[in-house]
């Protein structure tokens, strides 16, 4: 059987209630802290986001205090058209048959854009070899020229 509800008393029914929420909340004095914590994050909100945002700018000299990675580059959220090489087109990538245009190196499939260190990979460089085709096996194996082939037997490890 379930137990009836006391009636509230008159002095209860006499205490206003504030809808917070979408909750009834009793103001009485025990509940007074609350309403005093609720007005002081109202007042907070007043505090525009954007003069933080411009403080944290004069501070670090960046927008983002300094983080650099990927979920602020938009090549994460839109990556640029995809081109599929064959070994006879990746060839002319090397620095040396087209100097217009970038200088690429492939490693197990995946093509990576070198040409920002002109020094290693270009022309006269110690990796330039390794530019303008696929260079899976010699990267793997630690080899020089000798590793330069196509065979991609036992790399998949």
């Amino acid at each position: 059987m379930m137990p009836t509800p006391i009636p509230p008393s008159p002095s209860e029914l006499a205490i206003p209630k504030v809808l917070f929420k979408g909750k009834m909340v009793s103001g009485k004095k025990s509940n007074s802290p609350f309403f005093v914590h609720q007005r002081h994050k109202q007042n907070q909100l007043i505090v525009p986001p954007s003069a933080t945002i411009l403080l944290r700018r004069m501070i670090t000299e960046h927008w983002l205090w300094g983080y650099n990675g990927k979920w602020v580059r938009l090549s994460h959220y839109f990556p640029g058209s995809q081109e599929t090489f064959t070994i006879e087109s990746l060839s002319f990538y090397d620095g040396i048959k087209d100097p217009s245009k970038p200088i690429l190196l492939a490693i197990n499939g995946k093509v990576y854009n070198v040409d920002s260190n002109q020094n290693m990979y270009g022309p006269g460089g110690s990796y330039h070899h390794f530019t303008g085709k696929d260079a899976s096996r010699a990267f793997v194996m630690g080899c020089s020229k000798t590793g330069l082939t196509y065979d991609l037997r036992g790399l998949n490890e």
